[in-house]
């Protein structure tokens, strides 16, 4: 029916996706109230005017008697009698919404729903109208989004993926008409968490676009930042050239404080899932390649062993990652794949007597699963966490946490969702430096920014006139690039390990 959240084939559809109009009519009937049918002004007199319950049930009425400009009006008195945050509220602003998908006002659709989405995100009626209004508008990438919203909940929904494949059909023609097939390049999601540590995240960024060879990076950076000093460095990374884009790809920065990291989270997978790009790399800040990665490589894995679960490329288990006093007991056994020599397969261990809803010890090698530091997996497995994820969701521990726990229960009770076997190279990729030798998150950003003051070789007597050009590059006023540098100490001398972490390839060998 019209009310509620129930079943998202009800809902009022319009041009932009094709359905016969009797079918659909059928699909929107309103729920039953009281004094169901009838005229608007039925049961209403000058002496007892109607309520806010009783304009909606008129509504439902005229919906039904497909007198669309009638019913609009009278939900728009409901909303005029009701608390706009309320319950009745929201289900008379989604049912104005089906009135004027009816009507082809599309303008007004997206108002109405959009104000039912901020309170119900997971709405799928409301999403479902809008997508169809932002359709019709000649939107679909706005569409897509809540496509990909409402497949997140209901994956097989047809009106979704009706949109889905007609925008990968565009983009498809596109890409092959734009670049012939000798030219086509992989591509290759990135997420990169990142919270507190500007100075990790900038040293990141440059090692990755250095390092990551034959593909195309889509680099999408959830960060947030507690500390004030942190907050403003994460900005001013957002607008400097080497870090606010690619040469090849791009880079999408994504505030996810204040508790918005579940929904951008599931938002942006949503976004690449539609758009056809099949793995993401889940990156930690304190992962520093120092050697070229042969992303066609990983990708080739992933597409031709189903039984491969992942790609680790922080993990080399024959160099150093397992213990010798733990080689007998625990250590993968290794076979190469293919007739490639660099990559290796392994079987991850668990406990197999473990019931799918008991908390295990998690598995060897796999201390966190999706611990950020640096996997590529396939974007349906992370889709199919998400699936089972409920927020709220606030921090990127909680993230790592319940992620770690959905594939210790759920390789336990659905092998054909999430396979045993990993991947990784055969050499080591990268160096972590832990955190903690840079000091509080405060030390550490004074450290990032007398860094990049240097770099930039805007202190002496040279400094006001660099000052300037940097600010009209980057577009922030010369007060404000000088305040942010004021705290870098032209005479500090680190004494943590900054030549590491800026020029990781010294721990090549």
């Amino acid at each position: 029916g019209l009310h509620g959240r129930s079943r998202p084939g009800a809902v009022a559809m319009c041009a932009a996706v094709s359905a016969p109009p009797q079918a659909l009519a059928s699909l929107i009937s309103p729920q039953s109230c009281s004094g169901r049918g009838g005229s608007v002004m039925e049961g209403a007199t000058k002496e007892r005017p109607m309520d806010a319950e009783g304009w909606k049930c008129a509504g439902n009425g005229a919906y039904r008697r497909q007198d669309w400009r009638e019913a609009t009006s009278c939900y728009s008195e409901a909303l005029e009698l009701c608390d706009p945050m309320s319950e009745l509220a929201l289900t008379c602003a989604n049912n104005r919404a089906a009135c004027y998908a009816q009507l082809k006002q599309h303008d007004k659709v997206i108002e109405d729903t959009t104000k039912v989405i901020e309170q119900q995100p997971a709405n799928v009626k409301a999403l479902l109208r809008r997508m169809v209004a932002l359709d019709a508008l000649g939107k679909p990438d706005k569409a897509l989004e809540d496509a990909g919203a409402v497949l997140t909940m209901e994956p097989k929904n047809p009106h979704a993926l009706r949109v889905v494949e007609a925008r990968r059909k565009g983009l498809t023609h596109k890409a092959n008409a734009a670049v012939p097939p000798a030219a086509s390049v992989s591509r290759l999601c990135v997420f990169l968490f990142t919270e507190d540590r500007p100075l990790h995240c900038f040293a990141c960024l440059k090692a990755l676009q250095k390092h990551m060879q034959g593909a195309s990076l889509h680099v999408y950076v959830f960060w947030q930042a507690a500390e004030r000093c942190c907050f403003q460095s994460y900005q001013l990374l957002q607008s400097l050239p080497e870090t606010a884009r690619l040469a090849q790809g791009s880079v999408t920065w994504i505030d996810v404080g204040r508790g918005k990291l579940y929904l951008a989270f599931t938002r942006t997978l949503n976004r690449i899932s539609v758009e056809g790009i099949p793995h993401v790399l889940l990156l930690s800040d304190s992962a520093l390649f120092h050697t070229d990665v042969d992303v066609p490589r990983v990708s080739r894995v992933l597409d031709e062993r189903r039984e491969v679960f992942s790609v680790r490329l922080d993990l080399n288990p024959r160099v150093y990652f397992f213990p010798e006093s733990q080689l007998l007991a625990v250590a993968p056994r290794l076979q190469e794949f293919s007739n490639d020599p660099k990559v290796l397969l392994w079987t991850r261990s668990y406990d197999k007597s473990k019931q799918a809803f008991e908390s295990v010890p998690r598995e060897a090698g796999w201390d966190a699963i999706l611990d950020w530091t640096a996997t590529v997996v396939r974007v349906q497995h992370m889709q199919h966490f998400l699936s089972a994820l409920t927020p709220p969701l606030e921090t990127m521990k909680q993230l790592d946490d319940k992620a770690a726990d959905w594939l210790s229960r759920r390789q336990r009770m659905k092998v054909s969702e999430v396979t045993h076997r990993s991947a990784c190279f055969d050499h080591p990729l990268l160096v972590s430096l832990e955190p903690s030798q840079f000091g509080s998150a405060a030390s550490a950003d004074k450290l990032f920014r007398w860094q990049l003051s240097t770099s930039l070789s805007i202190g002496g007597s040279a400094g006001p006139d660099r000052m300037g050009k940097l600010a009209e590059k980057i577009g922030w006023k010369v007060q404000e690039l000088t305040q942010f540098f004021a705290d870098a100490d032209a005479k500090l001398t680190p004494t943590v390990p900054l030549d590491g972490l800026l020029e990781p390839e010294r721990y090549r060998d």
